[in-house]
Order: C-alpha cells, then sequence, then structure tokens
C-alpha cells in the first residue's frame, strides 16, 4: 500500500493493482500519479456519475434483449425437444405454452420498463412540455402507428397485465424424412378480442384479418421497432456525457494500463499503523469510449440543447 505523508490528504489521479493473493487482506499498490483539487475533484465525480448512469440506461435496454433472446432460445430448444420426444400430448402443449408465455411476459415487463424509465428520466431533467420528451413520444407513437408487431405488443402488454396471461397455442410438425421440425407458437386472435377488444382497437383490424397471429413471426420487426427507439434515448444520453466522456478520456491519455486509472479519495491516514482511508473511484473508460464512438459515427437528430 503507498505510503503517504499527512500533507498528502486529498484527491488523486491514481494507478491501482492488485498483487495476485486470494487471501482477504491481500494488499494493493497505489501509485499516486497527480492531485487534484478540490473543483477538479469534483469535476470528475461528475463526469463518472453520468457515465454510470448512462451504464444503467444500457443495462436496461439490455435486460429487454437478454429476455427476447431467453425466448427465442425456448423457442428453438421446444423445437428440438419434439424432435426427439414426438410428445404432442396436451400436458406437454401446456407447459410448451406457459414457458414461452412466461418468457413473453418478462420481454413486455422489462420493454415497458425502458418506455417509463425514458419518459420519467426526459421528463425530471428537461420538463413535460420540452422538445426531448415531445421527440421521445413521438418516435414511440411513429412505431405504434406503423409497425403492427410494435403495436399488438404494447396492446398485448395491457392484456398481460391486467386481464390474463397471452393465449398462446402451440403446434409442431415435421418434415416427411423427420429430419426437420417447425413450431408454430400463435396468438388466439378470437380470444383476445373476447377479453378485451378495447385493448385491442388499434390492432383490431389485423386480429380479424387471420385467426392465429405468429409470435415468431412478430419478434424481427418488434425488435427493430424497439431497437429504433432504444437508439434514440442513448444518444440523447450520450449528447448529455459527451464532455464528460472526452475528459476522463483526456485524463487517461499517455498512461499504457488506462484500465487501472482510477480517482482516489484520501479522507484518514493512520501513519501508526501505515494505513490509509481511500475511496475510489474508476473512470468507466469503456462507457466513455463508447459515447464518443456513438456520437462520431452518425449524425445525431435529438439534441438535448
Amino acid at each position: 500500500m503507498a505510503q503517504l505523508e499527512k500533507t498528502e490528504r486529498g484527491y488523486y489521479l491514481a494507478l491501482v493493482t492488485s498483487v495476485a493473493d486470494p487471501a482477504p487482506s491481500a494488499a494493493i499498490t497505489l501509485n499516486l500519479i497527480s492531485r487534484l483539487t478540490d473543483e477538479e475533484f469534483i469535476t470528475y465525480q461528475n463526469c463518472i456519475q453520468a457515465l454510470a448512469q448512462y451504464e444503467a440506461s444500457e443495462r436496461l435496454i439490455a435486460c429487454v434483449r437478454c429476455n427476447l433472446d431467453d425466448l427465442k432460445n425456448a423457442i428453438t430448444y421446444h423445437g428440438m425437444d419434439f424432435l426427439e420426444a414426438r410428445s404432442t400430448n396436451a400436458e406437454n402443449m401446456a407447459r410448451v405454452a406457459f414457458d414461452l408465455g412466461r418468457l413473453l411476459a418478462n420481454v413486455l415487463a422489462s420493454f415497458k420498463a425502458v418506455v417509463d424509465h425514458g419518459e420519467t428520466y426526459l421528463t425530471r431533467r428537461y420538463g413535460e412540455n420540452s422538445r426531448q420528451l415531445l421527440d421521445w413520444k413521438n418516435a414511440q407513437s411513429t412505431e405504434f402507428d406503423t409497425v403492427f408487431a410494435y403495436r399488438f405488443f404494447c396492446n398485448l402488454r395491457n392484456y398481460v397485465q391486467h386481464i390474463d396471461a397471452a393465449p398462446l397455442l402451440i403446434s409442431f410438425q415435421a418434415t416427411r424424412d423427420e429430419t426437420r421440425i417447425s413450431m408454430r407458437a400463435d396468438f388466439d386472435s378470437a380470444q383476445l378480442l373476447k377479453d378485451a377488444r378495447h385493448m385491442f382497437r388499434h390492432s383490431e383490424k389485423e386480429l380479424n384479418s387471420p385467426d392465429l397471429i405468429s409470435l415468431i413471426e412478430l419478434i424481427a420487426p418488434w425488435l427493430a421497432s424497439f431497437d429504433r427507439i432504444a437508439d434514440l434515448f442513448l444518444e440523447c444520453r450520450a449528447r448529455e456525457s459527451l464532455q464528460g466522456a472526452r475528459k476522463l478520456i483526456d485524463a487517461a491519455a499517455g498512461h499504457p494500463n488506462e484500465a487501472d486509472l482510477i480517482i482516489a479519495s484520501v479522507d484518514l491516514i493512520d501513519l501508526t499503523a501505515g494505513a490509509l482511508n481511500c475511496k475510489m473511484h474508476h473512470l468507466h473508460l469503456p462507457t466513455a469510449k463508447r459515447i464518443v464512438g456513438r456520437l462520431l459515427s452518425k449524425p445525431v437528430n435529438f439534441s438535448p440543447t
């Protein structure tokens, strides 16, 4: 551990390395690079906080994609399981429908969480009548009005929350040589309209056409819509964090071990025991580079100013 004098209490740009020792008391090496003023520390702390909040939005959006991957993987799994077991009894069909319905509910819930998160954040930061919030809502309205899959999933989310689990009908079909299997997971249109016609009033035309709506065929267009609105929100957050991202990248410039760079806040030093109380703030450099790369790779139409 670094040895500091009393006059060295304060804030530092530092390099931290851990000793390869599994013991709980394993030491770290703290190499102080430069001392920071109180004002510089506050500036860096604000930059780091902005990047941490950007990461939180990224993680929430990633939850939707992970839940959707779980759903797609389950569809593949159940198709392969049928190819091996050839079981189409009522109990097995009910089990598959339950599993896919459960995973679909996770997708819908996490999707709604992203929508609510974006609206709450933009309202609190920019105001209820701000252009930023209006752009966010207009983007969702465009997807709702033009993409049936997006509109249907919005309606279905309300149905699942307030009425019942999604009415999924499962069916399998094998080729003549039994080398390939296709599985269908369909929504019962008549059941949805019977239970909650008012919830599906914006999708009633499509639901009245076929008797069944394919879940599998809806996934790709819905995901494309979700990606567009999620990307719009992250662009806004990236613009807000750009100055801080660049500042942290500049602070790390020239240091070969930039991943180990931190801002160190040294509050208390016990010179007798040779110990110090140090709070370490990582610079979030990978996130900073993602933000800069995002805004340099394409034009930004969603301005936070």
